[in-house]
């Protein structure tokens, strides 16, 4: 896994280098000046000081003050704000092709130009005395800006299309390359980089690349990843949540329950307005959004999932027995996940099946499919 230098909020080290450029604003003293303001911050404040330093995000003030008394009609204004982005869903991730020779992850973290005028407020702790309503005219972009994300990924997209790389249709995180070497696929995930090549002379071009544009972080061979365990073997990767569904069951209070061999039984589907409504709806969608995600390694349990998914506006108590009963069918299978091996087959066997009118309210029918590599 690969770590670039295009996230300026979640760099790790400070180098001088990287602080140039960042703000050009009013003039403080020195660096030691920095500190005794610093010092007389409340220990909230302190803490961001500490993630701005090892993040490499702190402010670049110099000599030139591109400060303005005001920012222009028509460019609009916004505060000063850095913090860790919430985790997005982790929809349609492909963690890797089963027979490839290597499987890495990479991290990144790096500035970026603006590509438009965006002013600031003058951060806490940074206000010029003699201009505290000038405000700041930013020469980068900064991680917390809701143009850093589109601009992270259109120089990062950019640049892997000059390498080969072309984005995949239908997930537009994933970019493959094919070569005389081989194929190798990118799949980019915020600031993190999973790249899995049929050659190891491929993958390490590919890593060569990359370290020339962008400041990586090689972290090796993947193990882990958004919540996935991912040892590998000769025979293949094993998926796993393990962690994740025992959390599940301390979330829920049920460490302890009997486990159950099956998610759901055979009974006719339950009508949304079976049962008298939950007392807690709120904790109803917390736990059936939970399982949610588990569904990524534990396809077993997919179909129970959708059917409470869809009680999730007007949950009713038997609504909330079914959510019970996959919990306890994952008590009961924790060490279950998702076996991916080698094959040297390019086809694909799809299985589908559909019942008839099965919905009691619509008396719509439900289908379903499964995709397997032979």
């Amino acid at each position: 896994m690969l770590r670039s230098e295009f996230r300026p909020g979640r760099n790790r080290t400070t180098r001088k280098a990287d602080l140039d450029g960042v703000f050009a604003a009013a003039t403080l003293a020195d660096s030691a000046g920095l500190e005794g303001v610093f010092s007389a911050l409340p220990a909230t404040r302190r803490r961001v000081r500490e993630d701005l330093h090892t993040k490499a995000v702190i402010i670049r003030w110099n000599s030139t003050g591109d400060l303005y008394p005001y920012y222009p009609s028509g460019v609009s204004l916004h505060a000063l704000t850095i913090s860790n982005a919430s985790a997005p869903h982790l929809w349609h991730r492909r963690l890797g092709h089963p027979g490839h020779d290597a499987l890495r992850r990479l991290t990144s973290s790096s500035s970026l130009p603006c590509n438009e005028v965006v002013y600031c407020r003058q951060p806490t702790g940074f206000i010029d005395n003699t201009r505290p309503d000038h405000v700041c005219c930013l020469n980068c972009s900064l991680y917390g800006l809701k143009q850093a994300p589109r601009g992270c990924y259109h120089r990062f997209a950019t640049f892997v299309a000059t390498v080969g790389f072309t984005c995949s249709k239908t997930d537009t995180s994933l970019f493959v390359l094919h070569s005389t070497l081989g194929a190798a696929y990118l799949l980019l995930y915020v600031d993190d980089i999973i790249l899995t090549a049929s050659s190891t002379v491929l993958l390490e071009r590919v890593i060569t690349a990359l370290n020339c544009e962008f400041a990586m972080t090689d972290m090796g061979d993947l193990h882990y990843f958004l919540g996935i365990t991912i040892p590998r073997t000769s025979a293949g990767m094993f998926l796993s949540q393990q962690k994740y569904a025992a959390k599940i069951l301390d979330r829920a209070g049920m460490r302890a329950c009997t486990p159950s061999s099956t998610p759901i039984d055979t009974a006719p589907k339950l009508a949304t307005t079976a049962g008298s409504p939950v007392a807690d709806p709120t904790e109803y969608r917390s736990l059936v959004g939970a399982l949610q995600y588990l569904t990524f390694t534990r396809p077993d349990i997919a179909y129970a999932i959708q059917q409470i998914c869809l009680r999730m506006h007007d949950p009713r108590d038997q609504h909330l027995a079914l959510v019970k009963r996959v919990i306890h069918n994952v008590k009961g299978t924790l060490g279950h996940g998702l076996q991916l091996l080698p094959s040297a087959a390019d086809s694909l066997i799809t299985y589908t099946d559909a019942d008839w009118a099965g919905c009691p309210d619509t008396r719509r029918s439900t289908s379903g499919y499964g995709v397997f590599q032979r």
